[in-house]
């Protein structure tokens, strides 16, 4: 019995050691990658080098310190925080954490129907509501049209 716990007892000192070790380790590539991302993310919207934590930080009503850990692969933003940036930059979360899935959420081709998201995502959301029972509403001739319920065939 006492080689039973005594293994137990080993094992998870074992166990911490190596959550010791390799957690951090695999913390920080996550946030050296997420900063990647992220300063990638910056350059194409334009922001210059000098300036953009504090735009980041006014856009996420945080401190510029904050944001600064960021850049610095020292944490990750909180997740309200994540969805702005990921709303912000047209991408997911899980791209802008993980570089897993597309990096936009869906590659809309049409300029108009990328503006209408665009409005969209900015929308509260009972605003969101009453415009797609809108967009529902004016789409329902061509479904039918496509159906044959406006000519009068559909289930003849």
């Amino acid at each position: 019995m006492a080689r039973i716990v005594a293994n137990s007892y080993q094992s998870r000192n074992s166990l911490w050691l190596l959550i010791k070790i390799y957690l951090p380790a695999m913390s920080y590539d996550i946030y050296a990658a997420f900063a990647k991302r992220l300063e990638q993310i910056c350059d194409e919207k334009g922001l210059p080098k000098r300036g953009r934590q504090a735009e980041l930080a006014r856009m996420c009503s945080i401190k510029p310190s904050s944001v600064n850990k960021w850049f610095s692969a020292v944490s990750l933003p909180d997740p309200e925080n994540l969805l702005k940036i990921a709303d912000w930059a047209g991408t997911t979360v899980d791209w802008l954490v993980y570089g897993r899935g597309t990096r936009s959420p869906a590659q809309i081709v049409d300029p108009r129907i990328s503006h209408v998201v665009k409005i969209l995502t900015q929308m509260e959301d009972h605003q969101r509501d009453q415009a797609v029972k809108i967009v529902d509403t004016l789409a329902e001739p061509a479904r039918n049209t496509t159906t044959g319920e406006a000519n009068g065939t559909h289930g003849k």
